[in-house]
């Protein structure tokens, strides 16, 4: 019997077809995971000391458990090395143990610091303070190890794993610039111990000057060089402290094309560890002139940067940094009220997929229920929307959106 050459071609075809099909099914059939994050630090202590959070329907729940409800679906938190007080292991378990009831998908700092790092603080932990580098190294894959294998046991798996915290200059006392070799030993050690421990966990490194380009992207770079283990680079955002060069130059576009110059000289992805924009001016420098220091305002900038970071193929994800914090330092920018109560800002979790739809959507409602706003009249803020919906038949989508919102801005006023 001869076997057609037709009939060999579709079971090519047919096998290549299954072949295919089973690949999307392994892969999942999606895009890689967009991580909206929230680095909820504070939380625990908040709720030890009764504080509470209400939802837009004035119920109240646990900070995460709203958040998620508004589209978070990562919650992380940074761990010290002592083994006492907030920020360490057992602080941060109960807080992801709390979390984990709403469905939010852990993710760990590891300060390799007995104290909260940023940019300017990365002090070695006092127990580590005498050792030489090569035994820091060491001490920080056991610290690694442990905190792996903890967070296995109590039955959380932990999905993201930051190196340090915004380590520009220095790490677990190390200083960047004197002893790179030794700074960059301590973080391959912590690494390799999360690698080995938890090998389906993802690894980050962190840096907080974004606007250094050169200097992230040798940073990123040198690491992966050296041997250090890592799947994505960490940058930080804060617009109200952000400068370039001695000037302010915090806007999105502007952290978008750092962030992407970065990645593209590391060849590593991004995701933003921590970022937070103001609702109220108090004790605020010079902001973003398109987003004001207002609830709404706050709101506009998350949604914003949420949508730059979305669409930029060299962002994996966004962290807000204490938007539970209503009573700390980070006040101003929490995404809660004095009292508790859910901001604007909430929805911008879920209203960044569609920016320009729903700036019109709250214009709309806030030029129709205006009681005599103080800075228009009821004709200015009508001819203002007019106006936005020229602009969007004419083609102009980001103008007509900011068209929208200063209508909206000035008719809350």
């Amino acid at each position: 019997m001869k076997i057609r050459p037709k009939n060999i071609l579709f079971t090519a075809a047919f096998f290549a077809l299954f072949a295919l099909l089973y690949l999307l099914m392994r892969s999942g059939g999606a895009e890689q995971e967009f991580i909206i994050g929230a680095r909820s630090d504070n939380a625990g202590l908040m709720y030890d000391s009764g504080m509470k959070w209400f939802d837009g329907d004035g119920v109240p729940k646990e900070a995460m458990a709203i958040l998620r409800e508004k589209g978070v679906t990562h919650s992380l938190s940074g761990i010290k090395v002592s083994p006492q007080g907030k920020d360490s292991f057992d602080y941060v378990l109960k807080n992801f143990l709390r979390a984990a009831k709403s469905g939010v998908i852990p993710g760990v700092v590891l300060y390799l610091s007995d104290q909260e790092c940023s940019v300017d603080i990365q002090g070695s932990p006092l127990l580590w303070s005498t050792y030489p580098g090569g035994e820091k190294a060491f001490a920080a894959g056991v610290f690694a190890k442990n905190i792996t294998r903890d967070f296995k046991s109590a039955g959380l798996r932990v999905k993201l794993y930051s190196i340090g915290c915004d380590t520009d200059l220095a790490v677990c006392g190390v200083s960047m610039k004197d002893d790179r070799t030794k700074a960059f030993e301590i973080i391959k050690a912590a690494a390799a111990s999360v690698r080995k421990n938890a090998p389906r966990s993802k690894i980050m490194l962190s840096l907080g000057r974004w606007f250094d380009t050169e200097s992230c992207g040798d940073f990123f770079s040198s690491a992966l060089e050296y041997g250090i283990e890592a799947d994505y680079a960490g940058l930080s955002f804060y617009p109200q402290n952000s400068y370039e060069n001695g000037a302010s130059s915090p806007t999105i576009k502007n952290f978008i094309l750092g962030a992407e110059k970065i990645s593209a000289m590391s060849g590593l992805p991004v995701i933003v560890t921590g970022a937070a924009y103001p609702h109220s001016p108090a004790g605020v420098p010079a902001n973003d002139p398109l987003y004001p220091l207002t609830e709404a305002g706050q709101r506009d900038w998350l949604i914003d940067m949420l949508a730059a970071c979305y669409n930029s193929p060299a962002i994996k994800g966004f962290v807000y940094n204490l938007p539970e914090d209503y009573t700390g330092g980070a006040k101003d920018s929490a995404l809660f009220s004095s009292k508790g109560e859910m901001l604007a800002a909430g929805d911008a979790f879920k209203a960044f997929r569609e920016p320009v739809m729903n700036a019109f959507e709250y214009a709309e409602k806030a030029v129709s229920s205006a009681q005599a706003a103080k800075s228009a009249s009821s004709a200015e803020l009508k001819a203002l929307m007019a106006e936005a919906r020229f602009l969007l038949r004419d083609g102009s989508v980001e103008e007509a959106k900011f068209k929208a919102r200063q209508a909206e801005y000035k008719a809350l006023q």
